[in-house]
């Protein structure tokens, strides 16, 4: 298990926390690894019915840590960047993010297979893919030209362009903006309502 990576399940909300604030919440190979374990462990699970992911220290993350990027490259699709972006898509759990501060790479591709995103006003979203000579993750090249048309994503995956706040909610990348000292409230507000719903709709 990584300290970085905080879980909880109650009442059938399975919360997930990144918790690495020296390094902005980056991703490791090993975090990669307890968060598949999460997301495959709550779709064992038929108590579980929501999966909330947070931040921490006024920021959601930084993507991932490049150092440990580069020590540990993805060998296959084994290795745990793909399994848990592979446990992420098989979900069929409702799954709700809250982001302050930064999203960066990771931190906003995850976010396009979201059901509800809650976004707090100093939030930004930046996939630098190509400027570090990388391809585009996680179906962000087909999934982000389908919200923001063609032309509009370009400028975001080619050049690394941050994307705003507002525009994140004009878009559909972003449900909801409120104040950053509401976000966690109100993803966590949205977990309880949905787990009221019912289950089988």
């Amino acid at each position: 298990m990584s300290e970085f990576i905080k879980t909880n399940v109650d009442n059938g909300v399975l919360e997930i926390i990144l918790s690495r604030p020296d390094r902005k919440n980056a991703i490791t190979a090993d975090m990669y690894r307890v968060l598949a374990a999460a997301f495959e462990g709550a779709e064992r699970d038929p108590a579980i019915g929501v999966i909330v992911i947070l931040g921490s220290d006024s920021v959601f993350t930084a993507g991932n840590d490049l150092v440990d990027f580069q020590t540990n490259p993805p060998a296959g699709s084994d290795s745990p960047p793909f399994a848990f972006m592979r446990a992420m898509v098989r979900s069929t759990r409702v799954i709700v993010a809250g982001v302050i501060g930064s999203a960066v790479g990771i931190g906003t591709t995850l976010l396009l297979h979201c059901d509800l995103v809650v976004a707090g006003k100093s939030a930004s979203f930046i996939v630098p893919f190509v400027n570090l000579g990388l391809v585009p993750e996680f179906a962000s090249s087909r999934l982000l030209p389908a919200m923001l048309g063609r032309q509009r994503a370009a400028r975001h995956l080619l050049l690394g362009d941050p994307l705003d706040v507002e525009t994140a909610l004009s878009c559909g990348l972003v449900s909801q903006v409120v104040d950053d000292d509401q976000v966690d409230d109100l993803a966590r507000a949205y977990a309880r309502r949905l787990m009221e719903m019912p289950p089988r709709a």
